[in-house]
């Protein structure tokens, strides 16, 4: 095969490449986590007054960065701290805020409404670590990995279908749960081949980053 041939091979299955820049966002603080309480997804705990304040700092931090979507859980806290985030920023005017249960944080079954330490204690008697037990009617971690993958590759297909431009950049928020308020960004590279969309690469620049609170 000529140089010339394999070049017209590559145009033909790879159409473009799309960049992602993708910040994820943690919840504020909640009354719950005051109080020490696992919440999982059955406990739809809203923000604190601190977490409040955690969720406006974000919004100030970032308030010049450019996102064309915006996703977030169904959770009440997930979506206040969204919400905060949303109204500092002036490229999120008239964006639609696309809400996915998918990004609920872990289902600990069971264990939640309960202390995170009797959890912990839970985990310790069957010889795990507290992240890696899964307490009755929870979600093992396969299955949340499995879950975050779904959702990917239906943002991924989104992604390409809003943004079909060769080398576009674009930015989004997904708003899930986990550390307080925290913020960790990746920069993600999409590649639509054979009508096929898929991650080719993936770099992470920070975890959670919380000098905005």
């Amino acid at each position: 095969m000529t140089e010339r041939s394999e070049k017209s091979l590559i145009r033909s299955h790879y159409k473009y490449v799309l960049f992602v820049f993708f910040l994820i966002f943690s919840s504020g603080e909640t009354e719950w986590n005051k109080k020490g309480l696992l919440q999982g997804q059955a406990m739809n705990s809203s923000l604190s007054d601190i977490g409040m304040q955690q969720a406006e700092a974000a919004g100030k931090y970032l308030r010049d960065v450019k996102f064309t979507n915006v996703f977030v859980s169904d959770m009440a806290r997930a979506r206040q701290t969204c919400e905060a985030i949303v109204k500092h920023n002036s490229s999120c005017s008239g964006l639609e805020i696309v809400t996915d249960p998918s990004l609920k944080e872990r289902c600990f079954g069971s264990a939640e409404g309960g202390l995170v330490v009797d959890m912990k204690n839970m985990a310790a008697a069957a010889g795990q670590s507290w992240l890696d037990f899964t307490p009755p009617g929870g979600e093992t971690i396969e299955q949340m990995k499995t879950r975050v993958e779904t959702f990917l590759g239906h943002l991924f297909q989104r992604m390409v279908a809003d943004h079909c431009r060769p080398g576009q950049k674009v930015t989004k928020m997904p708003e899930t749960e986990g550390a307080l308020a925290g913020i960790c960004r990746f920069i993600m590279s999409v590649e639509e081949v054979d009508a096929s969309v898929t991650l080719s690469a993936i770099r992470c620049v920070f975890i959670n980053r919380c000098e905005h609170i």
